[in-house]
């Protein structure tokens, strides 16, 4: 392996691991583009490796999170057990169809999502939709969090991306989670949403092995100094750089799908 590839691997990694300890989101909307702009991965490749490093990157900011005591993972037990039956249907599906439309379009859903973020937070009302779906019924709320957890996996597992700022305003908006509760649950839930699309790539040969462990030790870095940062953050101010990041990511997962398409 020469001394660019080892680098731009190790930088990649670094940066994924600091944004899943920041937001718990996915890595792979910033690793990904950089292995296929510098280093000329194929897509699926590069889509596979990011997912392999999301778990060490994730499983690292959940322990960091948990010290802190912002981790609470029985609410979400649904999501967990069906957003890892989705992310495998998913790595299943982005090996078998052109996804560049759809992940442009969550893109910029995600953009639109950052830019609200930074203007109030997550405050969005949703008093219609718990009335109209009866989501105060625990029953009801267990088959609703259950069909979120199945299409947030198939989000991760077919784009490599989404899934976890999708999850992350569920569990704040629909369990009424505070910011750091999200972040420290979501990133466990994606480390089995991780694990689970990256069994499926594996399945289709697409996670060399030496890339994976270098961009995964810049992960784990990453993700460790992140974290303990982020659980020293004020809500409000959590809130804002959650807004900004997201806008970011979305800007690079719409550029990624572009990146495909040279």
């Amino acid at each position: 392996m020469i001394g660019f590839e080892f680098f731009i691997l190790f930088l990649a990694g670094l940066g994924a691991g600091m944004v899943t300890g920041l937001l718990g989101a996915s890595a792979v909307m910033v690793a990904a583009p950089l292995m296929i702009l510098f280093l000329d991965y194929s897509a699926f490749s590069a889509v596979g490796i990011s997912l392999a490093t999301d778990v060490f990157a994730s499983l690292t900011t959940a322990y960091v999170f948990h010290k802190h005591g912002n981790i609470n993972i029985k609410p979400a037990i649904p999501l967990l057990i069906f957003a890892v039956i989705g992310a495998y249907l998913g790595s299943y599906f982005s090996s078998s169809f052109d996804t560049s439309f759809l992940s442009k379009i969550i893109g910029l859903s995600v953009m639109l999502t950052g830019f609200n973020f930074m203007k109030r937070g997550v405050k969005w009302d949703i008093s219609y939709l718990e009335k109209k779906f009866k989501l105060g019924n625990k029953k009801v709320q267990v088959v609703f969090l259950a069909i979120l957890g199945l299409i947030v996996g198939l989000i991760a597992g077919t784009f490599g991306a989404g899934g976890g700022i999708t999850l992350l305003i569920v569990l704040v908006l629909l369990l009424k989670y505070k910011v750091h509760m999200a972040i420290g649950t979501s990133v466990l839930v994606m480390a089995f949403i991780a694990l689970s699309g990256t069994i499926g790539h594996v399945v289709y040969d697409s996670v060399p092995f030496y890339p994976f462990v270098i961009a995964s030790i810049g992960g784990v870095l990453g993700a460790y100094f992140v974290a303990n940062k982020t659980n020293t953050l004020s809500e409000e101010r959590l809130n804002k750089l959650i807004g900004v990041v997201f806008f970011v990511l979305g800007f690079l997962l719409f550029l990624k799908e572009l990146l495909y398409l040279f």
